[in-house]
């Protein structure tokens, strides 16, 4: 009797179940006040601010879930279930805009301040999500030059290339800005842009990591275009220097040759002088026009600049002319100071006509001897063998063009353009 009674009791719930359920969906689909609430407000909302959407949103899958098997409410249940997800996805973009817009006050809070850490730490936060973010890459790759250049820290040299690099990849594959840049670091034009890239790394490399030959390289680069570093006087004295050192040792080489060979020149004296002065031509080349180019700064200049301006433009003259009695004096036919002074304004008017040659390319030795030229015992003379020259005078090289000021930096927000 037990267990029957358990199997009856059983069979009663099922039973009352299948009993109220059509009633229950009845009740459901009949409670139209509860209905129109439901709908009222998911359409009071669904336009609003994000929260409303958030509301609106919750109130429609709710609506469908309720009301999908009610067929007089059909035609309600479908709209929303085309318009929920349209609602989700504007959550979605608003949440990712607010977001984007903390990310955006953080990186302008810290270029107000000068918060170089968190200028640096908050640009890369934005490019993980906007990569392509031109103006803000040339930005990163810009201030860093100041932050070495003017206040002598050097902890984020090696973020400041990685940007300049990639700015220059992303300008030379065909990204196009308005500005090139954000606040007072904007190239404004291609060219001008790709210039201080090119400088910002060479400058940093030459002389804060002492990867000379690489540094040189790229301020040479910085030379190519249409920029304001084209127009800096010590970049081409920089590639003068280079030459200058490979001048001097190529002759002093030579010079001892003709020592050891009882002061008699050789084959290999001369090769060695035909190439001290091919070196001496490109020496000549370079400082002529950082001559010409430090000249113009010196009379646009301030009159409290111009003392040791004009002391730079002395010394690179000075070295131009001991560059050029190497290069062409002898003893048969030295060259006066009038002369010197005459051939010398003539050869730089020439040089601002050429091409700057590039550093890295090969040297081409001056009249070298040919083979015919090399016999046992070659001239006993050495009156046609110029000894390397004193070490030229070199002005101090300015560090600081291009610097920009703390003003510049606290303008306008870096809206995207």
């Amino acid at each position: 009797m037990k267990t029957v009674y358990k199997f009856f009791a059983v069979g009663f719930f099922f039973a009352l179940a299948a009993f109220l359920s059509p009633t229950f969906a009845q009740d459901v689909c009949a409670d139209i006040e509860a209905n129109q609430a439901k709908y009222e407000t998911y359409t009071k909302n669904y336009k609003g601010d994000l929260e409303q959407k958030k509301i609106a949103v919750k109130a429609g899958k709710e609506y469908i879930e309720t009301y999908s098997k009610c067929p007089t409410y059909e035609q309600q249940v479908e709209w929303l279930k085309k318009n929920v997800p349209l609602r989700e996805a504007d959550i979605k973009k608003m949440e990712e805009e607010i977001a984007k817009e903390k990310r955006y006050k953080r990186f302008n809070d810290a270029a107000a301040a000068g918060n170089t850490p968190e200028i640096y730490a908050a640009g890369a936060d934005i490019l993980k999500y906007e990569p392509e973010f031109l103006d803000l890459v040339v930005f990163l790759g810009w201030y860093g030059y100041d932050e070495s250049a003017v206040r002598n820290n050097d902890k984020f040299n090696s973020e400041t290339i990685s940007y300049a690099k990639k700015a220059i990849k992303m300008i030379e594959d065909g990204a196009k800005s308005d500005n090139f840049g954000l606040f007072g670091y904007q190239g404004k034009t291609k060219e001008n842009t790709l210039g201080w890239m090119n400088y910002t790394i060479g400058w940093i490399e030459n002389f804060r990591l002492k990867n000379k030959e690489s540094g040189l390289n790229y301020l040479y680069k910085a030379t190519q275009y249409d920029s304001e570093p084209q127009d800096m006087a010590f970049i081409y004295a920089l590639v003068g220097d280079k030459y200058i050192e490979k001048m001097q040792k190529t002759s002093e080489e030579g010079i001892a040759i003709i020592k050891q060979n009882e002061n008699r020149e050789t084959f290999e004296s001369k090769t060695k002088l035909a190439l001290a002065k091919g070196y001496a031509d490109r020496a000549i080349d370079a400082y002529s026009r950082a001559y010409d180019l430090a000249k113009a700064e010196l009379a646009k200049s301030k009159p409290a600049d111009q003392p040791k301006k004009q002391d730079y433009v002395t010394g690179l003259y000075d070295t131009l002319k001991n560059l050029y009695k190497f290069r062409y004096e002898t003893v048969e036919d030295p060259i006066t100071d009038e002369e010197l002074t005459q051939k010398l304004s003539s050869h730089i008017a020439q040089v601002k006509a050429t091409k700057f040659p590039n550093p890295t390319s090969e040297v081409e030795p001056v009249d070298p001897p040919t083979k015919e030229d090399e016999t046992p015992a070659d001239s006993t003379s050495t009156t046609s063998t110029n000894p390397a020259p004193p070490a030229p005078k070199v002005a101090e090289k300015t560090v600081t063009n291009g610097a920009k000021s703390d003003a510049d930096r606290n303008n306008n927000k870096p809206n995207k353009q």
